[in-house]
């Protein structure tokens, strides 16, 4: 019973047991737990895929602590960003789980909200309003939260960071709108430059990197941007699956595939925006913030006081019956057995002549094993992998030939 509960042969979302304490705005992973941050309660944490969800009270008699607003993870300790503008925000850090916490901004910070947090080089990133002149920007500490300067004054309201940049996306107002990058590794020296396109002077929700590419979005939008944002184009023009009018809340990623929640429905796109596939099933509709996250082989969303997650497994085997992927040209079948011990049978199409790769990676998106990595001919395969040396967990199988790309979730159960 565990096992099946577990693997959800149904591609359908699943409401976990809570926190029920108020709106859910943030998502992290955390010593190996998945966090989430509210609007009233603070901090919650699972370790049971939302089996049980437990409070970690931040002490803080300002009462800064209850608005939970952004994470971020560095070295070894966790961090949460605030935002209370009747009390003033804060941001907090934690060694032990949870258990203890304290401030990482000066105790009577003028500061009123904290947006986003990031970590870059060993250097901490917020997003803020109100520290000090001038009234918004990112802010940065080089001594683990022991103080803090301005970089940049620009409305932030969300980081990135890849091998080579760190990234902030700006809101907009006064000239400022679209996506800003730092010149320096530490954000400080050299100043940011502000990236020019089509967007300046929009209010971008969300920004996001994977494969290589960064996403922004906003109400009705969701662009690409190849080469490091110099230049950007619209991934969803012209399709139906994003109508105009509707807003886009947060990005995620996992591997090579991008999610997207808007007012209305979670999309999810595996060739880069190329196409869009509504996954909401049977998930509530409600005009709320909707964050969300990939962890251990689920996607998790937040919905108002609720967390719920799906299989994405089950939301990736979705392509094979959307319009222009044919699995009799290109397919990845489950493999068999699944869950298994020792080693299993991946079968694979593929429509013409041309390189094909085939990867396995652990829940962490990280390749561990590529059964397959050579030229074939358009027709059937089947691979044979030994996991012998994977621990138990889940792991995810992906196809790789001609620009297309498919990912199946399979379990070593031991």
């Amino acid at each position: 019973m565990f096992v099946c509960f577990f693997r959800e042969a149904s591609a359908q979302w699943v409401q976990t047991n809570g926190p029920h304490r108020g709106a859910i705005h943030a998502f992290v992973i955390y010593d190996s737990m998945l966090y989430a941050g509210t609007d009233s309660e603070g901090v919650f944490w699972t370790n049971d895929s939302g089996g049980h969800w437990m409070n970690t009270s931040i002490q803080d008699t300002s009462h800064r602590n209850s608005y939970i607003d952004a994470f971020m993870v560095n070295g070894g300790r966790l961090y949460a960003g605030s935002a209370a503008p009747l009390n003033g925000g804060n941001i907090y850090r934690t060694a032990d789980s949870g258990a203890s916490w304290s401030s990482a901004l000066l105790p009577h910070s003028v500061v009123t909200s904290v947006y986003a947090l990031a970590t870059s080089g060993g250097h901490l990133f917020g997003a803020v309003d109100n520290f000090g002149p001038p009234d918004n920007g990112v802010i940065v500490s080089t001594d683990s939260g022991a103080t803090w300067v301005t970089a940049v004054s620009i409305w932030c309201n969300a980081f990135v960071v890849t091998d080579t940049n760190i990234f902030a996306n700006s809101v907009g107002g006064n000239d400022s709108g679209g996506v800003w990058r730092a010149k320096s590794d530490s954000g400080i020296s050299g100043g940011w430059e502000h990236w020019k396109n089509e967007f300046d002077n929009s209010e971008w929700n969300c920004l996001i990197a994977a494969g290589g590419n960064l996403f922004v979005g906003r109400y009705d939008y969701i662009y690409i941007s190849t080469d490091n944002g110099v230049q950007w184009s619209l991934t969803n023009e012209g399709n139906p699956q994003i109508p105009h009018g509707h807003i886009i809340y947060s990005l995620a990623s996992f591997d090579n595939i991008v999610f997207a929640a808007t007012d209305s429905s979670i999309l999810y796109t595996t060739n880069y925006g190329g196409q869009w596939y509504d996954v909401n099933g049977n998930l509530p509709i409600s005009n709320t913030l909707t964050p969300l996250i990939a962890y251990n082989g689920y996607l998790y969303a937040g919905k108002d006081s609720t967390v719920w997650r799906r299989s994405i497994s089950n939301i990736l085997s979705a392509v094979k019956d959307q319009p222009g992927v044919s699995p009799s040209n290109f397919s990845l079948t489950q493999n068999y057995p699944n869950p298994f011990t020792a080693s299993t049978q991946i079968d694979y199409d593929v429509s013409q002549f041309g390189a094909v790769r085939l990867d396995v990676l652990n829940a962490l998106g990280e390749t561990v094993a590529t059964p397959v990595h050579a030229e074939r001919s358009a027709g059937h395969y089947a691979a044979q992998f030994n996991g012998e040396q994977l621990p138990n967990g889940v792991y995810f199988v992906r196809l790789t030939a001609n620009g297309a790309v498919q990912t199946r979730m399979m379990e070593v159960l031991r």
